[in-house]
């Protein structure tokens, strides 16, 4: 059977993840009611925000593929 990376990483990992997801799209949504304009945000601010969601997106991704293809480090 082939071990997936979820099981060589902490148990409570995924949740942690998720919660991190829910929180930054709680930040976007209340940025997106905050009447401010676009130029108030700084642009590298918003574009690290979104790199970092795509960073968690991807982590959670990947604890489902074989542990064989990543160095998990553990």
């Amino acid at each position: 059977m082939l071990e997936l990376v979820r099981s060589r990483v902490p148990a409570d990992w995924e949740a942690k993840l998720k919660a991190a997801r829910l929180d930054l799209l709680a930040l976007f949504r209340s940025i997106d009611r905050v009447p401010i304009d676009a130029r108030e945000l700084p642009r590298s601010t918003f574009d690290e925000l979104v790199d970092l969601d795509g960073d968690y997106a991807e982590a959670l991704s990947i604890l489902d593929q074989p542990s064989t293809q990543y160095d998990v480090g553990r």
